[in-house]
């Protein structure tokens, strides 16, 4: 299907696209490795240079500051942001004050959280991280060993958390946990699962200890984190018990849009840059570009792209029409999104990256940590092999399809 962008969101690509080449590709060159060697008041700076220039906020809702654009907004001035190195770790690192919106759960919690925590991360370029992943539980989400234990008006966790992005300079996380009852078991829904449940944590709690930072290939240091007796108040809690795994569905079905957007940004400059090389640079005397070889290769680039725009696009707009993020129906939608998009975005950088030969693999041009981010990113939210399951799990149904041992 063909895709035309409603009059202000194209107004919007266009204020974003300007902004990411004249505010952030002219900081590509000394952009370091990582972005938490950006000093916090140089990432406020670059927040509020965005407020100015009118492209935040696109997908928070209209009574909480936002633009009201929805997921559709939100992932057209996510590709143009990631068309620089800059850029991409910017709008996708929730490190940087004002750029990252909160998740929709920040939105729809309860009335403490929104005016404890939410109000600060719209106003106060404070940010977040999110615990989910653990030594022995990753894909497997429901295999999660944390605990929470009610204790009065608070629930005690105990456990440990793996690779939460952006905890250095976040204030606080969102952990989920398995609430067990007073002798450590897990208290059980009607259907003999274990009830996972999201809280907030803040980061200046005596229970929350990093253990270890790790070097993460294409993002920042990440820590393996302890909960030990980290005890919390009771309205810390999203939701009730037992709807974390549907809140989790939700904020990792929008990350999938946002890395859709990501490989659309990347792929786009890459290809531009290869374009243009390909008519400058020559070889055997004549421009490298009259050569098939070259001539496939951007052209094969070019179809994936537009098949990943058009993708894109309509993947958050049946989010924003059906308002289904957090439902399982929207799973397999968000998963071909993110699966398609990133692994064609790789084979498209690596083929501009060749196209440049020597030079594509150097720091002089923006291949290399695109690529790097690219393959971090097919990792997040969502293994390859995820990705493919939950399509499966859609075709062929979970009587066939189940990871679980059959009882």
């Amino acid at each position: 299907m063909t895709y035309q962008l409603p009059k202000q969101i194209e107004e919007l690509k266009a204020k974003a696209r300007e902004f990411s080449d004249s505010v952030m590709l002219p900081l590509e060159a000394k952009w370091p490795h990582h972005t938490d060697e950006v000093p916090i008041a140089d990432k406020i700076a670059l927040g509020r240079k965005g407020i100015e220039a009118g492209i935040i906020a696109p997908g928070r809702p209209k009574e909480l500051g936002g633009q009201g654009l929805g997921a559709l907004g939100s992932v057209v001035v996510l590709a143009e942001m990631a068309r620089t190195t800059p850029g991409f770790s910017t709008f996708y690192d929730v490190g940087f004050p004002f750029f990252q919106e909160p998740f929709p759960m920040f939105f729809s919690a309860s009335s403490f959280i929104k005016d404890n925590y939410t109000s600060r991360l719209i106003n106060d370029g404070v940010t977040y991280a999110m615990m989910m992943s653990e030594p022995q539980a990753g894909s497997d989400f429901s295999g999660i060993q944390t605990t929470a234990r009610r204790v009065g008006d608070d629930y005690v966790l105990n456990g440990q958390k793996i690779y939460p992005t952006s905890y250095s300079w976040s204030l606080f996380s969102v952990v989920w946990a398995v609430v067990v009852d007073d002798k450590n078991k897990a208290i059980l829904d009607e259907k003999g699962r274990s009830q996972i449940t999201a809280f907030l944590v803040d980061h200046d709690n005596p229970g929350l200890k990093v253990l270890k930072w790790v070097d993460v290939l294409g993002i920042d240091l990440e820590p393996i984190v302890e909960l030990k007796d980290c005890v919390i108040p009771a309205k810390n809690m999203f939701g009730s018990i037992g709807q974390g795994m549907a809140i989790a569905r939700g904020q990792m079905n929008r990350a999938r849009l946002g890395w859709g957007a990501a490989a659309i940004g990347s792929s786009e400059r890459s290809l531009e840059l290869a374009i243009k090389y390909a008519k400058e640079r020559r070889a055997f005397g004549r421009a490298i570009g009259e050569f098939q070889a070259i001539q496939w290769w951007l052209a094969d680039s070019y179809i994936e792209l537009q098949a990943m725009r058009q993708l894109n696009y309509y993947t958050a707009s049946r989010a924003d029409s059906h308002g289904d993020l957090q439902k399982v129906t929207f799973q397999t939608a968000a998963a071909v999104n993110k699966l398609f998009c990133l692994e064609r975005a790789l084979q498209i950088v690596d083929r501009c990256m060749q196209v440049h030969g020597a030079m594509g693999m150097t720091q002089e041009y923006p291949f290399e940590y695109l690529h790097r981010q690219l393959k971090s990113a097919r990792a997040a939210e969502g293994s390859p092999q995820i990705m493919r399951h939950i399509v499966a799990t859609d075709l062929l149904g979970k009587e066939i399809t189940q990871l679980t041992p059959k009882q």
